[in-house]
This record gives structure tokens, C-alpha cells and sequence, in this order.
């Protein structure tokens, strides 16, 4: 009986390994969750070890259970950190893809712009200066249009 718990114990918490990032808006709250992760991963290794180590002697069966209990405690908690750490990722790389599309807006904006006065810098090279001012105003027309 210990055996098959120790087994599922140990597959749970494999499975729980290996669901556990988290998002984090806030530098100070990630550490504090990936600092509260690393504990209860080094609770859960240290009662694991223990749990393997004394799996054969029956006298100790009611010791271990409570250790099996607290182990399935932290492994709860562990998953609960673990999905709110996810939910902070996800949000955070929500917030830089919103900010990538705003700034990759801003960007052709001002690229537009550059071109408008490249064009009109051209047009005022090929002709004299009557048709200077002529192209200066056609080019202000079209940045208050472009705008």
C-alpha cells in the first residue's frame, strides 16, 4: 500500500513539476511567488526522499501517512502558485504585444512622414525655385492628410 502511494505521489508530483510557471506583473510579487515555488519544491524533494528511504519499515506506516498528507497539502499549493504565476506570463506578454502594435503603428507613422519630405526634397531638387514653394505647400497638404 505505501508502494502505491509512494508511486502515485511521485507521478503527481512529477506532473505538477512540470505545470508550474506563472505570469508575474510585478518584479517584487514573481520573486516572492518563484521564492514560495522553490521552498515547497524543497519541502516536497525532502519529503519525498524521506518517504523512499523508510518505504520498508512498517512500524513508521502512521508517520508516513502524515507525510503523505502534507506532501499532497504542499503539492496543491504548488499548483495553485503555479497557475497564478501562469496567469501573470500570460498577461505580461499581453501587455508587450499590445505595446509591440502600438509602437509598430507609431513607427509607419514616422516612416510616412519621412518619405513625404524625401519626396518633396526631391521634387524641389529637379525644378527651380518657383515650383519650391509650389511642392513645399502640396507636401504640407499631404502630411495634414496623411495625419
Amino acid at each position: 500500500m505505501i508502494l502505491l502511494s509512494l508511486a502515485l505521489l511521485t507521478s503527481v508530483s512529477l506532473a505538477a513539476h512540470r505545470d508550474n510557471s506563472e505570469p508575474r506583473p510585478t518584479k517584487a510579487r514573481s520573486s516572492v511567488l518563484v521564492r514560495h515555488l522553490g521552498q515547497i519544491r524543497g519541502q516536497i524533494s525532502t519529503l519525498e526522499q524521506t518517504l523512499l528511504d523508510r518505504k520498508h519499515l512498517q512500524k513508521n506506516a502512521r508517520n508516513d501517512l502524515k507525510k503523505i498528507l502534507k506532501l499532497l497539502k504542499l503539492q496543491h499549493t504548488e499548483r495553485e502558485l503555479g497557475k497564478k504565476r501562469m496567469q501573470e506570463l500570460e498577461s505580461t506578454v499581453a501587455e508587450m504585444e499590445s505595446r509591440k502594435n502600438f509602437l509598430t503603428h507609431k513607427i509607419k507613422q514616422q516612416q510616412k512622414s519621412i518619405r513625404n519630405c524625401l519626396i518633396a526634397l526631391e521634387s524641389s531638387n529637379r525644378v527651380g525655385p518657383e515650383a519650391t514653394n509650389q511642392a513645399g505647400r502640396e507636401n504640407s497638404q499631404l502630411l495634414h492628410l496623411s495625419d
